[in-house]
């Protein structure tokens, strides 16, 4: 298995108020924590990654899906979470920013996964079909963890 690195959100450094309301957006020296995270990781168990629909403004930031799934990993003592608008540079473009995103759903075959799909008025399995969540779903029906 070759190796990689991504930056992954540090869980238990995250304010959750502060990021659904949108107060980490750098002013006030507040950011969202983050830390590069070598891929396979030594303790699968600390690890996850969030399959996600995005619904907060300026992505994560207002997010109830993300605030969910930060809230679930903190329950299940996860430590650090692959989430896409961390992971991978949303500054690319193109082939570029296809090829992070091919390669960090890898991450979906390896470690254990958080699903937040809700969003108000749309059924499950209009959520699922959505082509990037149904890859998610496709690639996370093979995974061990």
């Amino acid at each position: 298995m070759s190796s990689s690195s991504w930056q992954a959100l540090v869980v238990n450094e995250v304010n959750e108020y502060d990021l659904f309301h949108g107060r980490l957006d750098g002013t006030e020296g507040k950011i969202i924590p983050v830390k590069t995270i070598q891929s396979p990781v030594e303790d699968p168990s600390t690890v996850a990654v969030v399959s996600w629909r995005w619904d907060g403004t300026d992505r994560m930031v207002g997010s109830r899906n993300v605030f969910c799934a930060i809230h679930q990993a903190r329950k299940m003592g996860i430590e650090y979470l692959f989430i896409d608008v961390v992971s991978i540079d949303q500054r690319l473009s193109g082939d570029e920013l296809i090829s992070q995103g091919v390669d960090f759903s890898k991450l979906h075959r390896t470690v254990q996964i958080i699903a937040a799909y809700d969003e108000f008025g749309v059924t499950v399995e209009r959520t699922i079909s959505r082509p990037w969540i149904f890859s998610e779903v496709h690639l996370y029906r093979h995974n061990p963890a």
